[in-house]
């Protein structure tokens, strides 16, 4: 099994850190209304997180 270089340990952390990023936004747009999990089926931000997620 071939060892990670640092580089792709930083990608990764990258993409990791803008995902958590993008639910925290995705979090305080909808603290407003109902949580996150009742509204996924209507609410157009969490709809683009979750087809991400499974992506």
């Amino acid at each position: 099994m071939p060892q990670m270089s640092p580089m792709n340990w930083m990608t990764l952390f990258v993409m990791f850190s803008s995902m958590l990023i993008f639910v925290m936004l995705i979090n305080y747009h909808s603290t407003q209304k109902t949580p996150l999990i009742q509204q996924h089926k209507s609410h157009p931000y969490t709809n683009t997180n979750i087809l991400i997620w499974k992506w």
